[in-house]
């Protein structure tokens, strides 16, 4: 001390300087204090002097007290990171002092160490070690002083950062108040204890260990430590080294939850050491829309740790209302959150990150998901358990019963892999539900709850946050897409299907039960009306009473009437001709309008030709493979005049059978004379009456609705003239000759006196003719006329038949650059085939073989020769 005086003389006057004095000084004395008792223990030991002897401990106490004290009146040690080491030391050295003194009370002689400690008070009379003094012969005040003493030297200790040393002087502490039947006190640092043994990973015989120390002190205080002993039972349970144990621990957990409690205990569901149960969802996207009684379905999961099952428990799930605030954005979680957009305007696309994320994120954070949540004022989903379910170790299905607070009474069901809900309505507010957590009660007096940020498949993708949406739904009529890739066949009669939501509207009566089915005008459609057993263009379908929030699915028959299929687009390629049509529907002051696409299960193709002087129409009948047995009745093909009647044209094959599905039926008339008119363009229209019948079994109820008069209607209004001529194209040739080159030169009129640009196309069995391009486009000029030509090869000798010609529609527009000729004929744009008269259907042409060339001569020559010699020489062996 004088020699501090002497420096402190020396130095400035300065505050700064003088502190800075008192520092150094203070760990110059720690330092040597410290070094001091290191070197007396040393010395203890290379003498062999026994440490744990009474009198030592009470010197390192009062040596060390002393310490201290000088050094508080210098400075604050705790604001001096040089003394951290000294400090600390000292001070562990003084808890272990008193540690030892307290476990060996009752083996110590106090008189000894009474007349010890006044020899030591003589000679240096420190205040520090007379009040030492007083404590030791009074336990109350020495074990008071012991505890304090302890727990500011825990202080300092996680002040420094000596956080295990701070560890090992409070489990000394603890032990030392468990010996003092002070288990009250010694609860916070045995916890802190085993805390810091599992957050710092301490092997499992350390943490058992200490575990089954503490819960043996604790278990003499069930009805005080009542949480604490819940909470190492589950630890000891995952420790547990053999079933027969776990199954004991299990016990315990499952007698004190039976216990009635005041308030429940909430149990902490992210502990892994203590983890008995884990929550979560199946579905990718838990997305609930309910309307009051419908049932709804959700995926969820619930995995028990237990070794064995718990049936006296409830199982609670929470959702919670919100409202969307559009100014926030979605951000919230313990991962970042991403956001992309595209600009159309700009072009540019932006890439964010609205939300960094947060580990250490909360379920009270869900203010950042972009919801002003309700208070608790504010209405809830909660589902809850049946009585007499059971939780078995592992995964587990129940069924659980909710009901929402105030408006709304909601049942539902789950089966941990599933939720069924039923809801019932009890107001006309709806609102939406954004789950919040779960919870499970155990027993009388055990809660677990597991927030949504705890749910695994949520923190990973935040979108997966189940939602439910309560509201009032509509009527609604929707069409159920038909078989078939959604086409109905057109012709015959078939069925479609509605699907009626009745919503939850008022009840159906008899004003609003009636459903209208019709259609647009040009449909061509009939429906099947049940009440009146009849077709026709309206159809009227009576609803049952059902109450509101139920479907239903009504049939309705329908026939789509075959008309106009020869100036079909489809019959370009010899298709099946498709067709639209609008189905329109009243109900309930609604309307709506379904669009029906149909394909006709047959087809028509028609062709004229000359037999001597009579004109033939032929039609073919298309059939297409089905189940349809057509039963032809009628057929009639009639010349549309202007200033007369009908004239009917002759059937040559009146005797009409049935027409199997996939083969073709064909139909010839003699078209009635002209008298003499020939610029007058002839109109026929065609009436083909027949029936069906499946080759199907049906029932009676469907055979009356399908046994019926079917009508196909057409019109063949003639567009154009055709003749063809065939001539040989070698050069004062007339007669063609096979696998020389053929020119068909094909002439056109129209009757239409139209401007256009038509296809004209040629085919025929390759068996007789080889062509080398079978489409060609034609512009026909302002006189109607127009004309080809078509390279062909005959492939045999005879007589052949002329090529077929057929002339289509172009939506090819005509330009100047135009030609008459295309080299590629995939860049023809076929329309509809037109109707056409073919002058030289049924001509045939005379084909010649190929002349002999002179190297053909010479050949057969040779063979002549080389024939002879044989000859000669097989006879020369015969007579040798």
């Amino acid at each position: 001390m004088q020699i501090y005086k002497e420096r402190l003389q020396r130095v400035s006057t300065n505050s700064d300087s003088s502190q800075d004095l008192r520092n150094e000084f203070a760990v110059m004395l720690l330092r040597y204090s410290l070094h001091c008792l290191n070197a007396i223990f040393e010395n203890m030991v290379v003498f062999k002097i026994p440490r744990d002897c009474d009198e030592i401990q009470c010197w390192i106490v009062s040596f060390c007290l002393e310490t201290m004290q000088i050094t508080s009146l210098l400075t604050e040690i705790t604001h001096v990171e040089q003394a951290a080491h000294l400090t600390c030391s000292l001070k562990l050295a003084t808890c272990q002092a008193m540690s030892k003194l307290n476990k060996r009370w009752d083996l110590v002689d106090w008189k000894k160490i009474a007349k010890w400690f006044e020899d030591g008070i003589t000679q240096c009379g420190v205040e520090t070690i007379i009040r030492f003094r007083q404590l030791l012969f009074d336990k109350q005040q020495f074990t008071h002083y012991m505890q304090k003493y302890h727990e500011s030297s825990i202080a300092l200790l996680k002040h420094f950062g000596w956080r295990r040393e701070a560890r090992a002087v409070g489990w000394e502490l603890a032990k030392f108040l468990l010996s003092s039947d002070r288990a009250e006190g010694a609860l916070p640092y045995l916890l802190n204890f085993i805390s810091d043994l599992i957050s710092d990973g301490s092997t499992v015989l350390l943490l058992r260990d200490t575990l089954l120390f503490t819960v043996n002190h604790l278990e003499k205080f069930p009805g005080i430590h009542f949480k604490e002993l819940v909470d190492f039972y589950l630890i000891l349970m995952k420790l547990a080294k053999t079933e027969k144990e776990r199954i004991k621990y299990c016990d315990k957990f499952l007698e004190l939850s039976e216990k009635p409690s005041v308030t429940k205990i909430r149990l902490n569901s992210n502990c892994n050491q203590r983890k008995a149960f884990s929550f979560g969802y199946n579905s990718s996207f838990p997305f609930l829309i309910a309307i009051p009684n419908e049932t709804i379905k959700i995926d969820a999961k619930v995995i028990s740790y237990l070794p064995k099952s718990l049936k006296n428990f409830k199982l609670y799930c929470y959702m919670k209302s919100f409202v969307q605030n559009e100014s926030q954005k979605r951000t919230a979680g313990r991962r970042p959150h991403f956001e992309c957009m595209y600009s159309e305007t700009d072009g540019i696309s932006r890439f964010a990150c609205d939300w960094k994320g947060d580990i250490e994120l909360r379920k009270e954070s869900v203010l950042g998901f972009s919801m002003n949540l309700t208070n608790e004022s504010e209405d809830y989903l909660i589902f809850q358990s049946s009585a007499t379910d059971e939780l078995r170790p592992g995964e587990n299905i129940l069924t659980l019963i909710a009901k929402r607070r105030k408006s709304f009474e909601i049942l539902y069901s789950a089966e941990f892999i599933c939720y069924n809900a039923v809801f019932k309505q009890a107001s006309e507010s709806s609102g939406t539900y954004i789950f919040d957590y779960f919870e499970l009660e155990i027993g009388h007096s055990l809660l677990l709850r597991c927030n949504w940020l705890d749910v695994s498949e949520i923190e990973e993708d935040l979108a997966r946050l189940p939602i439910c949406f309560i509201h009032h739904k509509p009527v609604s009529l929707k069409l159920k897409p038909p078989p078939n890739d959604g086409v109905l066949l057109a012709g015959v009669a078939q069925h479609v299907e509605f699907e009626i939501s009745y919503g939850t509207a008022e009840l159906i009566t008899d004003e609003n039960s009636v459903l209208q089915i019709t259609c647009s005008a040009g449909s061509d459609l009939e429906f099947w009306d049940v009440s009146k057993s009849k077709w026709s263009e309206i159809c009227n379908y009576s609803l049952d009473r059902i109450l509101p929030g139920n479907n239903k699915t009504i049939t309705v028959h329908l026939y789509k009437i075959l008309r106009n299929l020869s100036n079909s687009e489809e019959n370009v390629k010899s298709g099946l001709p498709t067709s639209v049509a609008q189905i329109l529907v009243k109900w309930m002051d609604e309307e709506w309008s379904f669009t029906v696409n149909f394909i006709s299960f047959m087809n028509i193709d028609s062709d004229t030709s000359l037999l001597e002087e009579s004109v033939l129409f032929e039609l073919a009948l298309l059939r297409s493979i089905d189940e349809w047995l057509i039963m032809p009745q009628d057929a009639i093909l009639s010349r549309i005049s202007n200033d007369s009647l009908q004239m009917p044209a002759k059937l040559l094959n009146p005797k009409l059978t049935d027409i199997q599905p996939g083969c073709k039926y064909r139909l010839v008339w003699i078209l009635p004379p002209n008298k003499g008119k020939t610029d007058e363009v002839e109109h026929y229209e065609l009436r083909f009456t027949y029936r069906v019948k499946s080759l199907d079994e049906h029932t009676n109820e469907d055979e009356l609705i399908y046994d019926r008069e079917y009508t196909l209607f057409d019109e063949f209004p003639p567009d154009y003239e055709l003749c063809a001529q065939l001539l040989s194209s070698q050069p004062g040739a007339i007669l063609c000759r096979v696998d020389d080159a053929c020119d068909m030169i094909v002439s056109l009129r129209s009757l239409t006196n139209r401007v256009e640009t038509v296809v004209v196309g040629i085919d025929a069995d390759p068996c007789f003719w080889t062509i080398s391009q079978k489409h060609k486009l034609v512009h026909v000029k302002e006189s109607g006329l127009g004309q080809i030509s078509f390279t062909v090869f005959p492939k045999i000798i005879g007589f052949l038949p002329y090529p077929i010609i057929s002339v289509y529609s172009c939506r090819h527009k005509r330009s100047d650059s135009d030609i008459s000729q295309l080299s590629n004929e995939s860049t023809y744009d076929f329309g509809p085939q037109l109707s056409s008269f073919v002058r030289t259907n049924g001509k045939q042409v005379h084909v010649l073989g190929a002349f002999p060339t002179s190297s053909d001569s010479k050949s057969n020559a040779s063979v002549k020769t080389n024939r002879l010699k044989e000859a000669k020489s097989r006879i020369t062996k015969l007579f040798d």
